[in-house]
Parts: C-alpha cells; structure tokens; sequence
C-alpha cells in the first residue's frame, strides 16, 4: 500500500537548494504524488514531462521497456526480442571491463535505456528520470547547477526504486 502522506513527506524534502517542485507521476502522465506548487501545476508539469520522455523514448528507441528486458533489440536492421540469456562478465584477458558487462538487452549496462532527461527553459531547470515504472521529475531555478539537480535525481530515486517495485510487481 502506498503511504501518500509519507511519499509526499519524501518528495518535499528535495525541496530546498533551489528545487521548487518534485513530482511523482506515470509515463501516461497522470500523478501520483508531489511537492511544492499547486496541483494545477503539478498536473500540467507532469503531462509536459510525460511528453518530453515519451517523445525522447521514441525518437531514441529506448525507454522504461528495454531497459526492463521487454524491449526490441536492432539486429540487420530488424527489430527482435530482447535476449535474455545470460551475457560472459569476463574478457578475453579474464578480467572485467565495463564493455563486457551488459544487460538483459545486450546492450553494455551504462548505455542501457534513457535513464534521465534535463532540459533548460524558461521555468528553469527539469530533470526527469525513470523510478520503477514510474517518472520522476525535479523542476529547480536556474541558479542551481545541472549536477547539483542530477544528484538530488539521482538520490531521490535510489531511495524510491525499492518500494516503489514493490508496489509495481
């Protein structure tokens, strides 16, 4: 069961250091949870992040499916099914290099899947990234630096990925 009074506890707390909203939504759009702002504009937010990644999904061939080994792997120019047999972790020499680890997809793990879009506009500064099979974007001013915003992304989601598949499965 899903605690929205804590989730949105969570959530608020990536509010500061120039973060003015986080959101929780789906890939549809439609939200789950936010913090900061109205919910007029968190539902407007999350519909346009929504379309930025889906856009961004399409015209890449990535997303939430390949990146979960649901997805279509490119061979000759042909879409197939994303192997999922297991894939050698050693090199040639016997030791291990972040080019012979791959993933479900075949695909090299650190080029696997669109796992975070930032953009700058007018607003100021987006950061979305998949959470389970969710979507979560951070709207911050544009005094904050686009690393400072990845790490609070990136944290927010390490905490969230477990209970949040939980909660997916």
């Amino acid at each position: 069961m899903l605690k929205s009074k804590v989730l949105n506890e969570v959530l608020r707390q990536t509010n500061s250091g120039g973060v003015k909203t986080t959101i929780l939504f789906n890939p549809d759009g439609s939200l789950v949870a936010f913090a900061g702002g109205s919910d007029n504009d968190a539902r407007k937010l999350a519909a346009v992040a929504s379309n930025v990644w889906v856009a961004y999904e399409r015209h890449t061939g990535e997303g939430l499916a390949s990146r979960r080994g649901m997805g279509l792997m490119q061979q000759d120019g042909v879409a197939k099914p994303a192997s999922l047999s297991p894939q050698p972790l050693l090199s040639a020499s016997g030791s291990i290099s972040p080019s012979s680890v791959v993933g479900p997809t075949g695909v090299p793990k650190d080029e696997e899947g669109l796992r975070s879009v930032m953009i700058l506009c007018e607003m100021g500064k987006l950061s979305i990234a998949s959470v389970s099979r969710m979507l979560l974007c951070l709207i911050a001013s544009e005094e904050v630096e686009f690393g400072m915003l990845k790490a609070k992304t990136r944290t927010l989601k390490e905490y969230l990925e477990a209970p949040l598949d939980q909660i997916a499965a």
